[in-house]
């Protein structure tokens, strides 16, 4: 679903949002992972960035754009 929200909303500069939507994914992840197995804590020591992008397969928002030309005046 965000792969998707960030191709259709892909226009001009997004990497500050981008920055903004993957934390707050990232911390709504964790704490639901935290919920779920019944533990405390906000989670950032028992599931690190490496296993939500690299074992639960969280897609990692681009923040560069390389295909944006330079405006010409």
């Amino acid at each position: 679903m965000i792969r998707g929200w960030a191709n259709y909303f892909n226009q001009g500069q997004v990497s500050k949002i981008y920055r903004n939507i993957q934390a707050y994914t990232d911390r709504r992840l964790r704490s639901w992972l935290m919920r779920k197995h019944g533990k405390r804590g906000t989670g950032y020591r028992q599931y690190p960035d490496e296993y939500l992008y690299d074992i639960l397969g969280l897609y990692r928002l681009s923040l560069v754009r390389n295909d944006l030309r330079n405006a010409k005046a």
